[in-house]
């Protein structure tokens, strides 16, 4: 949450609220039209259209640099611990 919230740009109060605001409604939408969508990336792209709208000067690019890498590994890690559990219970088993 400290992240989100003041890591990738500062949020005053008014634009905290367009912020929840902006990802309820995008959430809204796209569950909606049922596509699958994940609430950290709609909180994550309306603060960071929150700190387009200041120019851009006021993001932290490192953050969200990270905070795309782990979009990136999660899918990935969680694929290798599964198969790496699969295989470790077959061994047991059987």
């Amino acid at each position: 949450m400290l992240t989100v919230g003041s890591g990738i740009t500062a949020l005053d109060p008014f634009s905290a609220m367009i912020t929840v605001f902006s990802h309820s409604v995008s959430l809204m939408v796209f569950t909606a039209l049922h596509v699958p969508v994940s609430s950290s990336q709609a909180i994550v792209g309306s603060v960071l259209g929150i700190g387009w709208l200041g120019g851009g000067r006021t993001i932290s690019y490192r953050t969200l640099w990270f905070i795309l890498i782990g979009w990136l590994l999660t899918p990935f890690s969680g694929a290798l611990v599964a198969y790496l559990m699969k295989v470790g219970f077959d061994r047991l088993i059987g």
